[in-house]
Protein backbone atom coordinates (compact mmCIF):
# COMPACT_ATOMS: atom_id res chain seq x y z
CA UNK A 1 0.00 0.00 0.00
CA UNK A 2 2.91 2.08 0.95
CA UNK A 3 4.37 1.72 -1.90
CA UNK A 4 1.90 2.15 -4.01
CA UNK A 5 0.45 5.16 -2.40
CA UNK A 6 4.35 6.93 -3.18
CA UNK A 7 4.16 5.67 -7.04
CA UNK A 8 1.14 7.50 -7.34
CA UNK A 9 2.53 11.28 -5.73
CA UNK A 10 5.94 10.35 -7.47
CA UNK A 11 3.95 10.21 -11.04
CA UNK A 12 2.21 13.26 -9.89
CA UNK A 13 5.50 15.30 -8.97
CA UNK A 14 6.77 14.09 -12.16
CA UNK A 15 3.90 15.46 -14.13
CA UNK A 16 4.01 18.57 -12.44
CA UNK A 17 7.88 19.20 -13.10
CA UNK A 18 7.60 18.35 -17.10
CA UNK A 19 4.42 20.79 -17.22
CA UNK A 20 6.90 23.54 -15.61
CA UNK A 21 6.97 25.46 -19.04
CA UNK A 22 3.23 25.27 -19.72
CA UNK A 23 2.29 26.42 -15.92
CA UNK A 24 -0.57 29.19 -16.25
CA UNK A 25 0.59 31.64 -12.94
CA UNK A 26 -1.14 35.01 -14.56
CA UNK A 27 -4.91 35.28 -14.70
CA UNK A 28 -4.87 38.60 -16.52
CA UNK A 29 -5.69 37.24 -20.28
CA UNK A 30 -7.30 33.96 -19.50
CA UNK A 31 -10.27 36.12 -17.12
CA UNK A 32 -10.36 38.58 -20.50
CA UNK A 33 -11.11 35.52 -22.47
CA UNK A 34 -13.77 34.48 -19.81
CA UNK A 35 -15.69 37.79 -19.89
CA UNK A 36 -15.77 38.30 -23.93
CA UNK A 37 -15.90 34.70 -24.72
CA UNK A 38 -13.34 33.18 -27.98
CA UNK A 39 -12.73 35.37 -30.77
CA UNK A 40 -14.36 34.86 -33.58
CA UNK A 41 -13.73 37.03 -35.85
CA UNK A 42 -11.83 36.36 -39.25
CA UNK A 43 -8.78 38.58 -38.32
CA UNK A 44 -6.80 39.46 -35.23
CA UNK A 45 -8.72 42.89 -34.13
CA UNK A 46 -7.34 45.33 -32.56
CA UNK A 47 -8.84 46.73 -28.86
CA UNK A 48 -8.36 50.36 -29.48
CA UNK A 49 -6.57 53.06 -31.05
CA UNK A 50 -2.96 52.21 -29.50
CA UNK A 51 -3.04 48.64 -31.03
CA UNK A 52 -2.55 50.83 -34.47
CA UNK A 53 1.30 50.60 -34.36
CA UNK A 54 1.64 54.38 -35.94
CA UNK A 55 -0.15 55.79 -32.57
CA UNK A 56 1.77 53.29 -30.42
CA UNK A 57 5.17 54.68 -31.51
CA UNK A 58 4.68 58.42 -31.64
CA UNK A 59 3.57 57.63 -27.69
CA UNK A 60 7.26 55.72 -27.25
CA UNK A 61 8.32 58.42 -24.29
CA UNK A 62 11.39 60.26 -24.99
CA UNK A 63 13.76 61.47 -22.24
CA UNK A 64 12.01 64.77 -22.31
CA UNK A 65 8.98 63.59 -21.94
CA UNK A 66 7.39 64.03 -18.45
CA UNK A 67 6.87 61.28 -16.12
CA UNK A 68 3.59 59.78 -15.05
CA UNK A 69 2.87 59.07 -11.77
CA UNK A 70 0.28 56.41 -11.15
CA UNK A 71 -1.15 56.29 -8.12
CA UNK A 72 -1.69 52.87 -5.95
CA UNK A 73 -3.46 51.86 -3.13
CA UNK A 74 -2.31 48.46 -1.27
CA UNK A 75 -5.28 46.66 0.44
CA UNK A 76 -3.37 43.78 2.20
CA UNK A 77 -5.72 41.23 3.65
CA UNK A 78 -5.15 39.23 7.23
CA UNK A 79 -7.45 37.43 9.30
CA UNK A 80 -10.15 39.17 11.30
CA UNK A 81 -8.10 38.68 14.49
CA UNK A 82 -5.78 41.15 12.87
CA UNK A 83 -2.79 38.05 12.63
CA UNK A 84 -1.09 36.55 9.59
CA UNK A 85 -1.16 39.42 6.95
CA UNK A 86 -0.52 38.86 3.45
CA UNK A 87 2.14 41.06 3.24
CA UNK A 88 3.62 43.26 5.67
CA UNK A 89 4.61 47.29 5.61
CA UNK A 90 8.13 46.60 4.45
CA UNK A 91 7.29 43.83 1.85
CA UNK A 92 4.99 46.71 0.20
CA UNK A 93 7.94 49.58 0.36
CA UNK A 94 9.90 47.01 -1.19
CA UNK A 95 8.20 46.21 -4.13
CA UNK A 96 7.32 49.77 -5.08
CA UNK A 97 10.94 50.44 -4.92
CA UNK A 98 11.22 47.62 -7.19
CA UNK A 99 8.55 48.67 -9.37
CA UNK A 100 9.73 52.02 -9.58
CA UNK A 101 13.27 51.27 -10.39
CA UNK A 102 11.77 48.56 -13.27
CA UNK A 103 9.49 51.26 -14.76
CA UNK A 104 12.14 54.11 -14.42
CA UNK A 105 13.49 53.81 -17.91
CA UNK A 106 9.57 54.11 -19.16
CA UNK A 107 9.27 57.52 -17.51
CA UNK A 108 6.54 56.04 -15.25
CA UNK A 109 6.38 56.14 -11.57
CA UNK A 110 4.18 54.79 -8.89
CA UNK A 111 2.75 56.56 -5.61
CA UNK A 112 1.39 54.97 -2.83
CA UNK A 113 -0.54 54.33 0.22
CA UNK A 114 -1.19 51.14 2.23
CA UNK A 115 -4.14 49.79 3.86
CA UNK A 116 -4.88 46.42 6.33
CA UNK A 117 -7.48 44.75 6.01
CA UNK A 118 -9.04 41.76 8.41
CA UNK A 119 -11.26 39.69 7.21
CA UNK A 120 -11.17 35.57 7.35
CA UNK A 121 -13.15 35.39 4.32
CA UNK A 122 -10.64 36.65 1.74
CA UNK A 123 -7.51 35.79 3.55
CA UNK A 124 -7.16 32.84 1.09
CA UNK A 125 -9.33 31.34 -1.81
CA UNK A 126 -9.50 30.16 -5.44
CA UNK A 127 -9.25 32.77 -7.53
CA UNK A 128 -11.24 31.65 -10.56
CA UNK A 129 -14.00 31.77 -7.88
CA UNK A 130 -16.69 34.83 -7.87
CA UNK A 131 -14.74 35.54 -4.31
CA UNK A 132 -12.29 38.23 -5.93
CA UNK A 133 -15.20 40.40 -7.35
CA UNK A 134 -16.97 40.22 -3.78
CA UNK A 135 -13.01 41.28 -2.11
CA UNK A 136 -12.89 44.17 -4.44
CA UNK A 137 -16.12 45.36 -4.19
CA UNK A 138 -15.77 45.43 -0.55
CA UNK A 139 -12.83 46.98 -0.22
CA UNK A 140 -11.66 48.53 -3.32
CA UNK A 141 -11.77 52.20 -3.01
CA UNK A 142 -11.14 55.45 -5.43
CA UNK A 143 -10.89 52.73 -8.27
CA UNK A 144 -11.38 55.43 -10.49
CA UNK A 145 -8.27 57.70 -9.48
CA UNK A 146 -6.22 54.79 -7.91
CA UNK A 147 -5.31 51.14 -8.91
CA UNK A 148 -5.96 49.03 -6.25
CA UNK A 149 -3.81 46.08 -5.85
CA UNK A 150 -4.86 43.57 -3.52
CA UNK A 151 -2.59 41.25 -1.59
CA UNK A 152 -4.13 37.84 -0.07
CA UNK A 153 -3.52 34.01 -0.42
CA UNK A 154 -4.81 32.78 -3.92
CA UNK A 155 -4.48 29.68 -5.78
CA UNK A 156 -0.77 28.28 -5.46
CA UNK A 157 -0.81 28.06 -9.35
CA UNK A 158 -1.94 31.56 -9.91
CA UNK A 159 -0.30 34.30 -8.55
CA UNK A 160 -1.55 37.62 -10.13
CA UNK A 161 -4.31 38.99 -11.96
CA UNK A 162 -4.71 42.78 -13.62
CA UNK A 163 -7.35 44.33 -15.38
CA UNK A 164 -6.74 45.92 -19.26
CA UNK A 165 -7.03 49.56 -19.86
CA UNK A 166 -9.23 48.67 -22.64
CA UNK A 167 -11.79 46.59 -20.20
CA UNK A 168 -15.02 48.23 -19.19
CA UNK A 169 -14.01 47.56 -15.84
CA UNK A 170 -10.60 49.05 -15.50
CA UNK A 171 -12.25 51.91 -13.70
CA UNK A 172 -14.83 49.92 -11.24
CA UNK A 173 -14.72 48.46 -7.82
CA UNK A 174 -13.49 45.10 -9.96
CA UNK A 175 -10.80 46.75 -11.81
CA UNK A 176 -7.11 46.52 -10.85
CA UNK A 177 -4.65 44.25 -9.61
CA UNK A 178 -4.89 40.96 -7.31
CA UNK A 179 -1.83 39.48 -5.74
CA UNK A 180 -1.37 36.20 -4.25
CA UNK A 181 1.24 36.24 -0.77
CA UNK A 182 3.96 33.94 -2.63
CA UNK A 183 4.40 36.28 -5.53
CA UNK A 184 4.89 39.46 -3.72
CA UNK A 185 7.88 41.61 -1.73
CA UNK A 186 11.45 40.75 -2.57
CA UNK A 187 12.96 39.29 -4.44
CA UNK A 188 9.49 38.73 -7.00
CA UNK A 189 8.63 41.30 -9.74
CA UNK A 190 5.39 39.46 -10.53
CA UNK A 191 3.87 42.97 -9.83
CA UNK A 192 5.62 44.68 -12.69
CA UNK A 193 4.28 41.90 -15.12
CA UNK A 194 0.61 42.63 -13.63
CA UNK A 195 1.49 46.59 -14.24
CA UNK A 196 2.79 45.56 -17.56
CA UNK A 197 -0.83 44.31 -18.28
CA UNK A 198 -2.93 46.88 -16.41
CA UNK A 199 -0.96 49.86 -18.68
CA UNK A 200 -2.02 47.88 -21.95
CA UNK A 201 0.53 44.99 -22.58
CA UNK A 202 -0.53 41.51 -23.72
CA UNK A 203 1.79 38.07 -23.10
CA UNK A 204 4.41 38.31 -25.23
CA UNK A 205 3.14 34.83 -26.35
CA UNK A 206 -0.04 35.60 -26.88
CA UNK A 207 -2.13 33.92 -29.82
CA UNK A 208 -0.40 30.38 -29.37
CA UNK A 209 -3.05 27.95 -31.45
CA UNK A 210 -2.76 27.87 -34.62
CA UNK A 211 -6.18 29.09 -34.97
CA UNK A 212 -6.32 31.50 -33.65
CA UNK A 213 -6.10 34.94 -35.27
CA UNK A 214 -4.01 36.57 -33.71
CA UNK A 215 -0.98 33.94 -34.04
CA UNK A 216 2.76 35.13 -34.68
CA UNK A 217 5.17 32.85 -36.48
CA UNK A 218 8.99 33.45 -36.33
CA UNK A 219 10.13 36.41 -37.64
CA UNK A 220 6.44 37.36 -38.83
CA UNK A 221 6.23 40.26 -41.26
CA UNK A 222 2.92 40.99 -39.73
CA UNK A 223 3.95 41.57 -36.00
CA UNK A 224 2.72 44.33 -35.69
CA UNK A 225 -0.97 43.57 -35.69
CA UNK A 226 -1.00 39.91 -34.61
CA UNK A 227 0.57 38.64 -30.97
CA UNK A 228 1.00 41.18 -28.19
CA UNK A 229 0.77 43.84 -31.42
CA UNK A 230 4.61 44.42 -30.54
CA UNK A 231 7.28 44.04 -33.31
CA UNK A 232 10.23 44.40 -31.06
CA UNK A 233 8.77 41.35 -29.18
CA UNK A 234 9.95 37.89 -31.02
CA UNK A 235 6.97 35.03 -30.91
CA UNK A 236 7.43 32.80 -28.38
CA UNK A 237 5.39 29.65 -26.90
CA UNK A 238 4.82 29.88 -23.25
CA UNK A 239 7.92 28.68 -22.00
CA UNK A 240 9.07 29.04 -18.06
CA UNK A 241 12.79 29.00 -18.41
CA UNK A 242 15.41 31.71 -18.98
CA UNK A 243 16.62 30.96 -22.45
CA UNK A 244 15.35 30.51 -25.32
CA UNK A 245 12.61 28.44 -26.59
CA UNK A 246 13.72 24.85 -28.25
CA UNK A 247 12.48 23.53 -30.73
CA UNK A 248 9.69 25.18 -33.70
CA UNK A 249 6.69 26.37 -34.33
CA UNK A 250 4.74 23.68 -34.61
CA UNK A 251 2.45 26.00 -37.26
CA UNK A 252 4.95 27.25 -39.34
CA UNK A 253 7.31 24.44 -39.08
CA UNK A 254 10.23 26.95 -38.41
CA UNK A 255 12.86 27.53 -35.43
CA UNK A 256 11.61 29.90 -32.89
CA UNK A 257 14.71 31.16 -32.84
CA UNK A 258 15.26 34.02 -30.53
CA UNK A 259 12.43 34.28 -27.95
CA UNK A 260 13.24 37.10 -25.84
CA UNK A 261 12.87 35.46 -22.23
CA UNK A 262 14.41 38.56 -20.35
CA UNK A 263 11.21 40.51 -21.33
CA UNK A 264 8.48 41.31 -18.22
CA UNK A 265 5.44 39.85 -19.94
CA UNK A 266 7.04 36.39 -20.59
CA UNK A 267 6.87 33.32 -18.68
CA UNK A 268 10.46 33.27 -18.26
CA UNK A 269 11.74 32.21 -14.47
CA UNK A 270 8.08 32.14 -13.12
CA UNK A 271 8.04 34.63 -10.18
CA UNK A 272 10.17 36.87 -11.97
CA UNK A 273 13.41 36.30 -10.00
CA UNK A 274 15.84 35.23 -12.55
CA UNK A 275 16.01 37.02 -15.92
CA UNK A 276 13.19 39.31 -16.34
CA UNK A 277 14.42 42.85 -17.00
CA UNK A 278 12.92 44.44 -20.37
CA UNK A 279 10.16 46.33 -21.71
CA UNK A 280 10.55 47.08 -25.04
CA UNK A 281 10.18 50.66 -26.75
CA UNK A 282 6.81 49.65 -28.78
CA UNK A 283 5.35 48.20 -25.28
CA UNK A 284 6.87 51.53 -23.95
CA UNK A 285 4.97 53.33 -26.03
CA UNK A 286 1.74 51.26 -26.07
CA UNK A 287 1.78 51.55 -21.76
CA UNK A 288 1.93 55.52 -22.87
CA UNK A 289 -0.50 55.40 -25.33
CA UNK A 290 -3.13 53.11 -23.21
CA UNK A 291 -2.48 55.26 -19.77
CA UNK A 292 -3.43 58.66 -22.06
CA UNK A 293 -6.36 56.99 -23.58
CA UNK A 294 -8.06 55.30 -20.28
CA UNK A 295 -6.02 55.76 -17.36
CA UNK A 296 -5.35 59.71 -17.18
CA UNK A 297 -7.38 59.90 -13.68
CA UNK A 298 -5.19 57.25 -12.54
CA UNK A 299 -2.52 59.63 -12.29
CA UNK A 300 -1.72 61.64 -9.87
CA UNK A 301 1.27 64.45 -8.70
CA UNK A 302 5.29 63.18 -7.84
CA UNK A 303 5.66 62.56 -4.60
CA UNK A 304 5.99 65.22 -1.81
CA UNK A 305 9.46 66.51 -2.41
CA UNK A 306 10.06 65.32 -5.95
CA UNK A 307 10.37 69.09 -6.90
CA UNK A 308 11.70 68.76 -10.28
CA UNK A 309 9.29 65.51 -10.98
CA UNK A 310 12.13 63.48 -12.09
CA UNK A 311 10.97 60.63 -10.10
CA UNK A 312 13.76 60.47 -7.40
CA UNK A 313 14.13 62.55 -3.70
CA UNK A 314 17.59 63.46 -3.90
CA UNK A 315 19.31 66.65 -3.80
CA UNK A 316 18.67 68.27 -7.09
CA UNK A 317 15.04 68.89 -5.98
CA UNK A 318 16.46 71.41 -3.22
CA UNK A 319 18.76 72.81 -5.87
CA UNK A 320 15.66 73.50 -8.03
CA UNK A 321 13.65 74.90 -5.36
CA UNK A 322 16.37 77.19 -4.21
CA UNK A 323 16.83 78.25 -8.13
CA UNK A 324 13.36 78.80 -8.27
CA UNK A 325 12.92 80.75 -4.91
CA UNK A 326 15.95 82.90 -5.45
CA UNK A 327 17.64 82.62 -9.04
CA UNK A 328 14.80 83.11 -10.98
CA UNK A 329 14.82 79.52 -11.88
CA UNK A 330 11.79 77.13 -13.07
CA UNK A 331 8.54 76.88 -11.11
CA UNK A 332 7.79 72.95 -10.18
CA UNK A 333 5.32 71.53 -12.46
CA UNK A 334 3.31 70.51 -9.41
CA UNK A 335 3.46 73.60 -6.87
CA UNK A 336 2.11 71.35 -4.11
CA UNK A 337 5.21 69.19 -3.81
CA UNK A 338 7.31 71.95 -3.00
CA UNK A 339 5.37 72.71 -0.43
CA UNK A 340 7.66 69.94 1.44
CA UNK A 341 6.92 70.86 5.52
CA UNK A 342 3.14 71.45 4.33
CA UNK A 343 2.90 75.03 6.04
CA UNK A 344 0.97 76.30 2.77
CA UNK A 345 3.58 78.31 1.59
CA UNK A 346 6.89 77.32 -0.55
CA UNK A 347 10.17 78.70 0.77
CA UNK A 348 13.59 78.42 2.28
CA UNK A 349 12.29 76.41 5.14
CA UNK A 350 10.88 73.49 2.65
CA UNK A 351 14.50 73.35 0.96
CA UNK A 352 16.10 72.82 4.84
CA UNK A 353 13.12 70.38 5.80
CA UNK A 354 14.19 68.28 2.39
CA UNK A 355 17.79 68.77 3.45
CA UNK A 356 17.51 67.18 6.83
CA UNK A 357 15.52 64.50 5.82
CA UNK A 358 17.91 63.45 2.90
CA UNK A 359 20.84 63.80 5.16
CA UNK A 360 20.13 63.91 8.93
CA UNK A 361 17.28 61.48 9.20
CA UNK A 362 15.03 64.15 9.65
CA UNK A 363 11.33 63.26 9.21
CA UNK A 364 9.77 62.23 5.71
CA UNK A 365 8.15 65.07 3.52
CA UNK A 366 4.48 65.55 4.44
CA UNK A 367 1.73 65.27 1.53
CA UNK A 368 0.65 68.25 1.03
CA UNK A 369 -1.21 67.30 -2.49
CA UNK A 370 -5.07 66.60 -2.42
Amino acid sequence: MKISTAFVLLATLLSVASSVGAQQFCDTQEAWLRKVGPDKSPGCVPEGPCDDPILRDAAIPGPSVPIKFVRLRFVVIAETSGANPAATQADVDWQVAQLNADFAPHRVQFTYETAFVNDSAYRVFIPLSTTIDAMQMAYAVDFDTTVNVFVCGMNPFLVGRATYPWDPDALSPVGGIVMDEFGFGDPHRVLTHEMGHQLGLWHTFRGLACTDACHEVPQDPAADFVGDFCADTPATPQYGVCADAPGIDACAGVPWGSTQPENFMSYAEQGGTGCWNLFTPEQSGRMHCWTDAQLTGQLGPPPTGDVNADGQLDISDSVFLLAYLFASGPAPTTPCVADVNDDTSIDIGDSIYLLSYLFTQGPAPLDACP
